[in-house]
């Protein structure tokens, strides 16, 4: 995955069981950082530019940086978690699978999952939207990780991501999500993968609630 910057997360057991014998990748949107912009760029047609190591910074710790937020997650302790992305995992897993869950579940949770950022360059923080270069440079990377992973089913975490996604070769109308789009499938050069778009997590529970429960559900037994 020569484009790929920010490393996804790869639960232990997703390439063996999967979540029910489904693999399934969620995509969020982007990483925020920033103590250091401009680490990664991309030339116009959306390839990674090789970057030279600087003094004091290490790349490597920027690139593991969905995988310690989740790593992050699924280690805390007891007690409502207070940063914004705890309460973003702790919702869709408990939304995902129907109850609180527990420590122990949301480890196996997780360790069943995917998770990759389509932005593949950091943001300042949160509640900036990405630059249209952004969404343009996510595209070749999003498809190396299809081609990588080749998961069964991919959920798309919140609205704004999806309308700035590629738009898929077929839509599936059968099946739609809570604004009432379907399924778009993409071709990662072996398969078809179905994509499945809901409200973001941290919008739980107005916009992303117990609804969505049932929606998974049928999901993942639409795709069986």
């Amino acid at each position: 995955m020569k484009n790929v910057f920010f490393k996804p997360w790869v639960g232990e057991n997703y390439k063996t069981a999967g979540f029910n014998g489904k693999r399934i990748l969620v995509l969020g949107e982007s990483c925020y950082c920033g103590e250091c912009p401009g680490c990664v760029e991309y030339d116009d047609a959306g390839s990674l530019i090789p970057f030279e190591k600087e003094e004091g910074k290490d790349f490597e710790i920027c690139r593991d940086k969905i995988i310690d937020v989740v790593n992050g997650f699924i280690t805390y302790k007891e007690g409502e978690p207070k940063d914004w992305s705890m309460k973003t995992y702790r919702c869709f897993t408990d939304v995902f699978m129907g109850h609180r869950c527990t420590l122990e579940e949301t480890k196996a949770f997780w360790h069943s999952f995917v998770l990759y950022n389509y932005i593949q360059t950091a943001l300042e923080k949160s509640r900036i939207p990405p630059k249209q270069w952004q969404w343009e440079t996510g595209k070749k990377p999003f498809f190396e990780v299809l081609a990588e992973y080749n998961p069964d089913v991919i959920i798309v975490w919140s609205k704004e991501l999806w309308n700035n996604m590629p738009t898929g070769f077929r839509l599936d109308d059968s099946f739609q999500n809570k604004w009432k789009e379907g399924l778009r499938y993409y071709n990662n050069g072996k398969r078809d993968i179905p994509a499945y778009a809901c409200y973001h997590p941290s919008t739980y529970p107005t916009y992303f609630n117990d609804e969505d429960t049932l929606c998974f559900k049928r999901l993942l037994e639409k795709i069986a």
